[in-house]
């Protein structure tokens, strides 16, 4: 299970998907894979984020996440929130 928070573009808000900034999900349960799907953010591994960038693929620009699990203190940096092309 995860849970995210952000501020949503509020002069914005008829806008569809609508624009978050300030992403921090926080997560419950183990963390597989490089994609973590939800409405209306998206997140890939900084890993995913990087390769997308190094090979100049087009359609995906992105920006920092902020990432809690469950059983740490400790906050997740290794997620970057997909933010459109």
């Amino acid at each position: 299970m995860i849970s995210g928070q952000g501020v949503i573009d509020h002069p914005a808000a008829t806008r569809h998907p609508p624009v978050v900034y300030e992403l921090h999900y926080e997560f419950q349960g183990w963390l597989v894979g490089d994609v973590v799907e939800s409405f209306p953010p998206i997140l890939v591994t900084r890993r995913l984020a990087d390769a997308i960038e190094q090979e100049r693929l087009t359609g995906a620009d992105f920006d920092e996440a902020v990432g809690a699990h469950e059983s740490s203190p400790d906050p997740i940096t290794n997620f970057r929130q997909v933010v459109g092309g």
